[in-house]
């Protein structure tokens, strides 16, 4: 981290999760020293209005991706498959959104709130569950903590939009 903030990426800036992502930094006046939106290549080139500055969408390249502290990935799965790694190998924390990394076993899955340890062994990359996994087990948590939880069954129903085509 420099001085004055953590230089972020964001990819995947421009979908529904990315332009969260981008809110909710400003939102929460998370620390960075600078904030890059990353996304397709067809909408590089895009402005994204942003705390009162206009960030330029980025696209991916090996010479784009240096220099980052933190990534927040949301590009689906494809994506961070090929791009978190290069991140990771050029010096980045990449935390991931997407589905691609869930279940890799050299990868924490972390619950914020839950598992916080489970980040501090981290080969570069962190994934985390989905929307609906996450918020459950921020809730189950305390309640597993303090009397125990041997079953629980869910449904969840997601919308059509999030599947991968």
């Amino acid at each position: 981290m420099a001085g004055d903030g953590y230089r972020v990426g964001v990819m995947g800036a421009t979908g529904a999760v990315g332009t969260t992502i981008l809110a909710a930094l400003h939102d929460r006046g998370f620390p960075a020293s600078e904030v890059v939106a990353f996304a397709s290549v067809r909408s590089a080139g895009k402005e994204l209005e942003w705390g009162g500055r206009t960030l330029t969408v980025q696209r991916l390249s090996d010479e784009s991706i240096q220099g980052f502290d933190v990534i927040l990935s949301s590009p689906g799965g494809q994506v961070s498959s090929e791009w978190s790694p290069r991140f990771a190998a050029a010096g980045a924390t990449v935390v991931d959104n997407t589905s691609f990394w869930r279940m890799h076993e050299d990868v924490p899955l972390v619950v914020a709130g839950v598992n916080d340890e489970a980040a501090e062994h981290h080969k570069g990359i962190v994934a985390n569950p989905n929307c609906t996994t996450m918020v459950m087990m921020m809730a189950l948590a305390p309640i597993h903590r303090a009397v125990g939880l041997e079953r629980f069954v869910v449904s969840s129903y997601q919308a059509v939009s999030g599947t991968v085509q």
